[in-house]
């Protein structure tokens, strides 16, 4: 309304104007001809005059209205009656005959197409040439949707036909062929794309119970299979034997006759639903079953996975322990068959282990306990079994180890666990997060009794791939339970680590590789150090100080055996992991981790020292006239959660520190000195006062010394940090670089520098990448 109102009143005044004249004349609004610039471009005979429109213009509009919706195109140069040149109506002429042309033209493809397929005697798509006539018509169709004045809406309608084509279709090429040609016409516009898959996914249409056709947009990705997964399982739930019909023959055909097309997670609801139906089941439905209790895993031809009929059984054993032990191992090949039903859902497991539960095994310590390993036992020996089989699918091979995770972690989770009448087993009953715990880590203990037995009778022969896989298993399982086990999620983790450092390579030399890669598996590592509180901290250091102990008499060798070096890779790579993503848990321990190193492994040592806060930016080391005393963050203590104390706020040339250390530098022997100095040098980390405080150290004590001997010592320890690979622990790097550097050191003028042509060119070597830095 505010920018009209000068319109407003313009046409006020003038009727008010007329009014008083008594001969009214029409309005005209001349400020259109200063404020828009349309009607001085327009022709002259078009262009508005004062007087309104004249005959000849209003008869253009009246000639718009008589244009054909398809007429033929106008030849060159025609005008209208007026005699005036319509370049707008030759326009818009020319685009309708476009699209009669385009739609023409996509009828003839269409039926040049038909013929072709007809008359081709090929087996599928795949099998035609490149310039076969088929592939360039395929090509031909998209390019003409593109030059419609509307693609999307051309390519719209070639899909209607080509999809009403596909499913009238009765060879594979010609399936194919038209499958593909949907393919490229949803390239054309996404709209397209999005609009195709959701009429073959959701129209009820009944047509569409084409298994064929379904296999054949399954592959191209134009159905969206758990969309479908859902809509089926619904047409099921509601009785439309049509439906059922065709799900039961397109699973069968997805998971056993396409080379494992899909697989069954990804027709879990339509799974379920042909599980629940009763009464007149097609036989569709009877023979998917069948086929599906045959085959326990996808495209597999193998029966279920079953244990031995008749267990091995240790000598000796009375007529009453042998039933005992062959009913556990019944129940526990009842539970591996439920396991691996395709219709078996979490709900029908936990069913299955609640009455587990209430056998009466499970309440007296010894038959629990030996229900327990019989299951591991029996776990174990299969895997070892099939694994000596050529081509065994390892989903067969460790199947029974699998079950066995998820039949403890859904004990875990019961309201209320089985524990036994022990004195332990009372106290669990006190809360069913205590007898969560108590059953759970009951379980661990027999994990280690039989990896005990195992590692010792077998020795060289100790295959640990099985018990990885156990343990690999119960962290999934437990992973994916996590909400349901919060409260005790922590207890979980801490009777694991127990677990694990009880299982150490130093204990259990042939668990070792299998041991490493638990204890750094991404659903143990990442969730105990992210533990609330740092609670996890201290136990996931016991760990790597179990392992650096495992590893340092190997590497005080000076050739390393191929096994011992791929250890090694290893724990780099951990420590990696550890610097990149928990860098405080490494700054927080680095004394009590630095201590269990071998002094010859700097690498390792300097990965441990470069860590610093990720809330830090570090300054450059080379920045010239870098004042480190002047630093914010040089003045604060680090966190340091070992047992060591360090004593602060002594200047450097002061105290009994110092004079310690100028003692021990001139008592010690050369070793024992190397060590003092390893000792010093590992406090050079990132900017804090104790870096900047032993940096103080270093540099006075090379200044101060009257001995040759411990200046040169004191020169290798900084150097042979500095030439290993990176990272370089930040205070390391400030250190030597004022030590070269400042001529207070006089570092050049001394004769170690220059005792041989190798240390004289690392020397060289040195100092230019630090002053070209």
């Amino acid at each position: 309304d505010e920018i009209l109102l000068n319109a407003y009143a313009s046409r006020k005044k003038h009727r008010e104007q007329q009014q008083q004249r008594g001969n009214p004349q029409p309005y005209f609004d001349m400020d259109i001809f200063s404020v828009s610039r349309f009607p001085a471009t327009l022709p002259e005979p078009l262009r508005p005059k004062p007087n309104g429109i004249h005959a000849n213009q209003l008869r253009i509009y009246e000639d718009f209205l008589r244009v054909p919706r398809l007429a033929p195109q106008a030849p060159a140069g025609q005008m209208l009656h007026s005699g005036y040149n319509t370049g707008l109506i030759s326009l818009l002429e020319q685009q309708q005959v476009s699209a009669h042309q385009i739609l023409e033209r996509f009828a003839q493809y269409i039926s040049d197409l038909e013929k072709l397929i007809s008359v081709t005697n090929v087996p599928s798509f795949g099998h035609l040439p490149l310039q076969h006539d088929i592939i360039t018509i395929i090509h031909q169709i998209p390019l003409l949707a593109l030059s419609s004045f509307d693609k999307a809406e051309a390519a719209r309608t070639f899909a209607q036909k080509v999809v009403q084509l596909l499913y009238k279709s009765e060879t594979q090429l010609g399936r194919e062929v038209y499958v593909v040609l949907l393919e490229r016409l949803c390239e054309v516009s996404p709209n397209v794309g999005v609009l195709v898959t959701s009429w073959l996914t959701h129209a009820d249409d009944e047509r569409k119970y084409n298994v064929p056709v379904t296999v054949a947009l399954i592959k191209a990705n134009l159905i969206n299979l758990p969309e479908q997964d859902q809509e089926l399982a619904t047409l099921i739930d509601s009785g439309r034997m049509s439906a059922i019909d065709f799900t039961a023959r397109l699973i069968r055909a997805c998971l056993y006759e396409e080379g494992g097309l899909a697989t069954r997670q990804d027709f879990m609801a339509s799974l379920e639903a042909l599980s629940r139906l009763r009464g007149n089941v097609p036989e569709s439905v009877l023979f998917l079953m069948e086929e599906m209790r045959r085959r326990s895993v996808p495209g597999s031809t193998a029966a279920p996975v079953t244990l031995q009929q008749h267990p091995m059984l240790p000598q000796g054993l009375s007529d009453e322990e042998v039933a005992i032990r062959e009913q556990m191992h019944v129940l526990f090949s009842e539970w591996i068959r439920l396991y691996q039903h395709p219709t078996s859902t979490d709900k029908i497991l936990k069913v299955f282990v609640t009455q587990l539960s209430q056998q009466n095994i499970f309440k007296m310590e010894d038959m629990s306990s030996l229900f327990y390993r019989t299951c591991i036992e029996a776990s174990v020996e299969h895997a070892i079994k099939h694994k000596q089989l050529l081509n065994q699918p390892v989903g067969l091979t460790y199947l029974p180890i699998d079950a066995l995770s998820k039949l403890i972690v859904c004990l875990v989770e019961l309201p209320q666990p089985p524990v036994d009448n022990s004195a332990m087993g009372k106290a669990a009953m006190d809360s069913p997060d205590s007898a969560r715990i108590a059953l759970f880590t009951k379980i661990l203990s027999i994990v280690i009794l039989v990896i005990s037995q195992m590692h010792d009778q077998r020795q060289q022969q100790f295959d640990q791939r099985p018990f990885l896989r156990f343990f690999t298993s119960l962290l999934c399982e437990l992973h994916s339970s996590e909400q349901q086990l919060q409260t005790v999620y922590m207890s979980i983790l801490s009777a694991l680590s127990n677990t694990f450092n009880t299982l150490q390579p130093l204990n259990f030399p042939g668990f070792t590789f299998a041991w490493l890669q638990l204890t750094s598996h991404r659903m143990f590592m990442p969730k105990l150090l992210l533990a609330e509180n740092q609670k996890g901290w201290p136990i996931f250091q016991q760990l790597l100080i179990s392992l650096f102990k495992f590893l340092n008499p190997f590497l005080h060798k000076a050739k390393l055996k191929d096994t011992t070096r791929m250890l090694y890779r290893g724990t780099l790579r951990v420590l990696l992991v550890l610097l990149h993503d928990f860098p405080e848990f490494l700054c927080d321990y680095h004394y009590s981790l630095c201590d269990v190193i071998p002094s010859s492994c700097i690498q390792l040592r300097n990965l441990i020292l470069s860590a610093f806060p990720r809330h830090m930016r570090l300054p450059d080391p080379f920045t010239p006239n870098l004042k480190v005393d002047l630093l914010p963050d040089i003045n604060q203590s680090p966190n340091i959660l070992s047992d060591y104390t360090i004593t602060e706020g002594i200047p450097v040339n002061q105290g009994a520190p110092i004079q310690i250390f100028q003692y021990l530098l001139n008592e010690l022997d050369s070793e024992g000195r190397y060590l003092f100095l390893s000792a010093t040098a590992n406090q050079l980390r990132y900017p804090n006062s104790h870096t900047h405080y032993f940096s103080c150290v270093i540099l006075y004590l090379f200044a101060e010394s009257t001995k040759e001997i411990v200046k040169e010592q004191i020169t290798r320890v900084l150097l042979e940090r500095l030439i290993v690979n990176r990272p370089h622990p930040w205070g390391l790097l400030i250190t030597f670089i004022e030590l070269i550097k400042n001529p207070r050191y006089s570092f050049w003028n001394h004769s170690f520098t220059r005792c041989a042509t190798d240390i004289e060119r690392l020397f060289e070597s040195v100092s230019r990448s630090i002053n070209q830095t």
